[in-house]
């Protein structure tokens, strides 16, 4: 449940219901009550907007990192890429196949045999 309130969705479920709230109510312009749900609604979403930033820069910033150990790891690449490997597996799994590239001499590396042993579903 607490996992659940922190998430973005609850956020959004929040500022929708006090949009919702502003609507039905309708509260007389410049009294306090508009001045109050507007405030918190106003403030929810440049909230939602600012998380959304932050995420958006860190998820940048992780693609970066992992594109430049993909680099260091497995210069010749012998996985089709169409833009979207990052994807293809979650983190933990990424660090599975770059722990696996680490323990095979650099000259005889192969992503494709990489991720065949960590995630074998990913290559079909």
């Amino acid at each position: 449940m607490n996992r659940f309130l922190r998430s973005q969705f609850a956020h959004y479920v929040l500022w929708a219901l006090l949009l919702l709230v502003f609507v039905v109510v309708r509260p007389r312009p410049w009294s306090p009550l508009f001045l109050s749900l507007f405030g918190l609604t106003m403030a929810l979403g440049i909230g939602l907007m600012w998380r959304s930033h932050l995420e958006s820069v860190a998820s940048k910033r992780a693609f970066a990192t992992w594109q430049a150990r993909m680099q260091s790891l497995a210069p010749a690449m012998d996985v089709d890429d169409d833009g979207h490997l990052y994807e293809w597996l979650d983190p933990p799994q990424w660090e599975a196949v770059f722990s696996e590239l680490e323990r095979v001499p650099r000259g005889s590396r192969s992503l494709r045999q990489a991720m065949g042993v960590v995630a074998p579903e990913s290559l079909a």
